[in-house]
């Protein structure tokens, strides 16, 4: 087939966050069946899936909907609904179908071990893929752990294989650590979120999206750190972080949700973790941007537990009160990100004001303009915050004038295509307006932060592993 000619088809789920899912055929047929979809991993199938992973929701999401707190669903295309025994014609270059739920009913609240065998799954479908990305994050080649029977342990696929057995306690605790590192380093950015087919990526998918430089929020983060935990066999707790403390029943609130929809879903600030190892348990947050790496024992995280753990995120200083979560809501919260919450991407960079990207030089933020005196509003308003943080006033920018505060052309390729797909895929009905850039220089700023780290990890961290 002519390259110039090659046709691909496009599954959009619209429930999903508005992800895309993508195939390039690989036949001259004029129409294909659709249980070929079902099947695309198999090599005598003529359809090349452009994202592995992604490929995996997917067929999650059509063969076991209950899983992703989702009804049952059905492929329409072509005006029509699809069974398993119709066909797609081939008339266009680009074909796109879409996922519709058959019914609003939801399955309410996952049962205990979902998530985990999710990530399991996913990790056993595409080991290949993961376990490289991972022994590169973790600089296995050139900083290997030394197994109790001396064995070098240099790839992730052999922690898998030794860490419950051969692995000291201490060495699981630094092997730990050295993840909390890895996934906190990388940057806190909504821009490679936007420029992906797939707005909220779970913990497998994270790896391979900080393999390549980019990063997430926090509870994509999160999820990158909990993926690591259940395929180690560590059983994390869940824990929120809230400006005001949880309904008691927020159990009871997140499956009424699921189950209709008919209220509005309980909500949290923040995602982080509880790891038990051994006889210790650990607080984690591996959010990044401008704020530091939590990584603090039982007794260190005591504090922080009742009083609040006090956060920051380019202008905004918060006390986040932090409450340990059952599992099947703590789950809930990551697979309604990823399988079935239309509108987080808008929710996350406007409303809640997290902006594209947050690193060690600057905060790029954005914010909904409709021109004259609300423009002028929002221009007053984020240089009032910036003279109260001590900062450069921020400059506020059209796309076209990146390139003005800016010197990486790749930055500001990906800065662009950013807010023109967020203006094409994730726009509310409602939003007339345009979007102004605003560019915050943080001079020294995360170099001043702190680690909370516990004394106990960097002493033992300090000896070569």
């Amino acid at each position: 087939m002519n390259s110039n000619t090659k046709k691909s088809l496009h599954i959009r789920d619209p429930l999903g966050n508005n992800s895309c899912i993508s195939f390039e055929i690989q036949t001259e047929l004029k129409s294909i069946p659709v249980e070929w979809i079902l099947h695309a991993h198999e090599p005598h199938i003529p359809l090349v899936v452009e994202n592995a992973l992604h490929y995996q929701s997917l067929l999650r999401i059509m063969n076991s909907p209950e899983l992703c707190l989702r009804s049952p669903v059905q492929l329409h295309g072509q005006e029509k609904p699809l069974t398993n025994t119709d066909t797609i014609a081939l008339t266009q270059q680009h074909t796109t179908l879409e996922l519709i739920p058959n019914t609003q009913q939801g399955p309410g609240l996952p049962e205990a071990n979902t998530l985990r065998q999710w990530h399991q799954q996913l990790y056993q479908s595409s080991r290949p893929l993961i376990d490289p990305a991972i022994t590169r994050m973790l600089d296995l080649k050139k900083r290997p752990f030394i197994a109790c029977n001396g064995e070098c342990i240099d790839t992730f696929s052999q922690l898998t294989q030794s860490f419950a057995q051969c692995l000291t306690p201490s060495t699981q605790n630094m092997l730990l650590f050295r993840v909390a590192q890895a996934i906190h380093a990388t940057p806190f950015e909504n821009i490679s979120r936007l420029n992906g087919s797939t707005p909220f990526r779970n913990g497998a998918t994270m790896w391979l999206v900080m393999d390549q430089g980019d990063g997430g929020i926090c509870a994509e983060k999160t999820a990158a750190l909990l993926f690591i935990c259940h395929i180690l066999d560590i059983k994390p707790i869940h824990v929120a972080g809230s400006k005001h403390p949880l309904d008691d029943d927020i159990d009871h609130q997140l499956d009424d949700w699921i189950r209709h929809r008919n209220r509005t879903p309980p909500w949290i600030e923040h995602h982080i973790l509880l790891i038990p190892l051994h006889d210790e348990q650990w607080l984690v947050d591996v959010t990044g941007g401008n704020a530091p790496l939590v990584f603090l024992n039982r007794d260190d995280a005591a504090p922080f537990m009742e009083q609040g753990l006090f956060a920051r995120m380019a202008y905004r200083h918060e006390t986040l009160q932090l409450t340990p979560l059952d599992e099947p809501v703590g789950d809930a919260l990551l697979l309604l990100s990823e399988f079935q919450t239309p509108d987080v991407t808008w929710d996350l960079v406007i409303t809640q004001k997290l902006g594209l990207l947050i690193n060690n030089q600057h905060h790029i933020g954005l914010f909904p303009d409709w021109g004259g005196s609300r423009s002028a509003a929002y221009q007053t308003h984020y240089a009032a915050l910036a003279q109260q943080a001590g900062w450069p006033a921020p400059h506020f920018l059209s796309l076209s004038e990146l390139d003005t505060v800016l010197d990486t052309i790749s930055l500001i390729d990906s800065l662009s295509q950013a807010v023109i797909n967020l203006r094409h895929a994730h726009l509310p009905p409602w939003y007339t307006g345009s979007f102004t850039i605003v560019y915050q220089p943080l001079p020294g700023l995360v170099q001043r932060r702190l680690q909370l780290v516990s004394s106990d990890v960097t002493q033992s961290t300090s000896v070569p592993a």
